[in-house]
């Protein structure tokens, strides 16, 4: 196969699959450009009003499907400069739920998708990047469609029977991150980084926040450079006859482990079928190993909990339906609800009062926050000052209507 025409030598001549050939020498592996909003948990889809979804601003680096490192198509880059509306789904289905994808493409005329027009250069068909949306079918277990060629998979979003807008909709981020030639692989878990990679490439697993190290086909914690020794359970560990420093791989949940001189401590999440088989593995193991902030991910769920002082804490807690005040009902099909993912609050539903009290409902401790917030709700068609106080109350703050208060627009925000 004959070299790409060179760029910037060879001016005016190198086709655009030239140009996106030579990106790929750059991107290695496709997605999102890692930034603060992309690798935050809340990422890039978020609900706005109706069954609509707004995006975060985030850059793509596109390849098609391509492999990593494959030059075929290259790579197309584009970009959505500021938040706002990207997505709307169908209404919730009658019964039973359903899955919908929400996905990007780099429309392209030479891979036989419609374009807008033909005032690109010289007349050529215009290639315009589209948000897209491709319904699933509602099921009793619904299944996902599948992605249209050439797109690419931002989020999934379920719905179930009876959701009144997309606040009763589960959204969940399914983005993977872009990877610059020789720059850091991010990934939310350490079972997501991927299994394709050169010897010498680091890596940070976001939900742990561990760096890693790939070395000898496998992802080790950064800096690890002893031998490591592999046993069948945490129980199997020994107790002694070890060097400072020494790393053990543990099978029974995939974890690393180091030797501190008196005891073994994880240092990478571990992984299990189920929230049952994490606890039996560590009950058979040594308390030592139990310690605060060790990490577990439940693949079944994909949902990750951190050892608190004497339990598993979830980091996604799901939503709790609110003990509303008096005086406060719930406006159906969307209760008033609240739930944690890590340190960030989430707040979601619409009620209403009779007006004799202005707090609607009390959050408890550990989903308050640390400084009062003035946000303005849509209520009775206006909009009503609310505030979300330090003492757990949610509470109207103007003298305005209270009928069918929507909390949706309560923005999320960390736990003190």
């Amino acid at each position: 196969m004959p070299l790409t025409r060179s760029f910037p030598i060879d001016q005016g001549f190198p086709t655009a699959l030239d140009l996106r050939r030579l990106d790929a020498g750059l991107i290695v592996r496709e997605g999102i450009l890692a930034d603060p909003i992309t690798v935050a948990p809340a990422g890039i889809a978020f609900g706005a009003g109706g069954f609509n979804v707004s995006a975060q601003p985030f850059v793509a680096a596109l390849k098609r499907g391509g492999a990593p490192y494959s030059l075929g198509y290259g790579v197309a880059r584009l970009a959505n400069d500021a938040a706002g509306a990207a997505w709307t789904i169908p209404a919730a289905p009658v019964s039973n739920s359903r899955i919908d994808l929400l996905w990007i493409r780099a429309t392209d005329p030479a891979e036989g998708e419609a374009t807008s027009g033909t005032d690109g250069p010289g007349g050529a068909p215009r290639a315009v990047p589209i948000f897209g949306v491709t319904s699933g079918t509602a099921a009793p277990s619904p299944v996902a469609p599948a992605l249209p060629a050439g797109a690419y998979l931002i989020a999934t979003v379920t719905t179930p029977s009876g959701a009144a807008s997309i606040a009763g909709s589960t959204i969940v981020q399914s983005y993977g991150f872009a990877q610059l030639s020789g720059g850091t692989i991010y990934a939310r878990t350490l079972a997501l980084l991927p299994s394709t990679a050169v010897e010498g490439d680091r890596a940070v697993a976001l939900g742990s926040g561990v760096r890693y190290e790939r070395a000898g086909g496998a992802w080790l914690p950064e800096g690890a450079v002893l031998a490591v020794a592999d046993f069948t359970a945490l129980a199997a560990l020994p107790t002694g006859g070890r060097v400072v420093g020494d790393l053990a791989h543990v099978a029974e949940g995939a974890v690393y482990m180091s030797w501190t001189g008196t005891a073994w401590r994880q240092v990478t999440t571990a992984t299990f079928a189920s929230t049952g088989a994490r606890d039996t593995a560590y009950a058979k193991a040594s308390a030592a190993y139990r310690v605060a902030g060790v990490r577990a991910l439940d693949t079944s769920t994909a949902v990750e909990s951190q050892r608190g002082a004497s339990a598993w804490v979830l980091d996604d807690t799901g939503y709790t339906n609110a003990t509303l005040s008096a005086g406060w009902t719930n406006f159906a099909p969307s209760p008033v609800g609240f739930r944690k993912i890590r340190d960030i609050v989430y707040i979601r539903g619409r009620a209403s009062s009779t007006g004799a009290n202005a707090t609607a409902f009390t959050l408890p401790i550990g989903f308050r926050t640390d400084t009062q917030k003035i946000i303005f709700l849509e209520a009775g068609g206006a909009q009503t000052r609310y505030a979300v106080n330090t003492n757990g109350d949610v509470a109207q703050v103007s003298a305005s209507s209270q009928n069918n208060a929507s909390f949706d627009n309560i923005p999320p925000y960390p736990a003190a």
